[in-house]
């Protein structure tokens, strides 16, 4: 309170600085744009389908038996195509497709490297959130070993794999760093 007309002694000092927040890093938006492709409408939605299928095996194949995964994709892709033909009179996936799609999916599901990726103490749509160095990472894996691992990087649209060291690890920050 001000008394006798005396202005308190912090209102002729200079404010603290205030401290800058942590970049936010959200893995999807990583690395360069990706590429425009020109699609017409149903090859958009046929492209959107596939994605959302082949993300679906990722996701559910692991916790089966090898057995059940021809039968648990024609269940995928039979739903994923009842929530779209309604309103989109969607055309699905065709037989061919789902076996050439269900090919990729466990090549990379039964590919020795990844045996931790794809175990059974694995997490499927994992939520991450942390802070490396003043980066703040956020954001939802598709898949996260229960151990620690190096970070592994694996492009399903092109099937190409990276396991990737602490130090490329931080090359790759740093990299991104300056781009901002």
């Amino acid at each position: 309170p001000l008394s006798a007309g005396v202005s308190p002694a912090w209102y002729f000092r200079e404010p603290e600085p205030e401290t800058t927040p942590a970049s936010l890093l959200v893995p999807s938006d990583l690395g360069e744009p990706d590429q425009i492709v020109a699609f017409t409408a149903v090859n958009r939605r046929t492209a959107l389908l596939r994605g959302q299928f082949v993300h679906k095996l990722f996701e559910i194949l692991p916790y089966l038996p090898a057995d059940k995964w021809s039968e648990a994709a024609e269940k995928i892709a039979a739903s994923l195509l009842a929530g779209v033909a309604v309103f989109r009179r969607q055309k699905g996936l065709s037989a061919a497709d789902i076996q050439i799609l269900l090919n990729q999916v466990t090549a990379i599901i039964k590919d020795k490297r990844l045996c931790d990726l794809f175990g059974p103490d694995a997490l499927a749509e994992a939520a991450i959130s942390g802070k490396v160095g003043y980066l703040v990472v956020q954001g939802q894996v598709d898949r996260y070993p229960a151990k620690q691992i190096t970070c592994w990087v694996i492009w399903t649209q092109t099937a190409e794999i990276s396991i990737i060291s602490d130090a490329q690890i931080q090359k790759e920050l740093a990299s991104l760093i300056a781009h901002d």
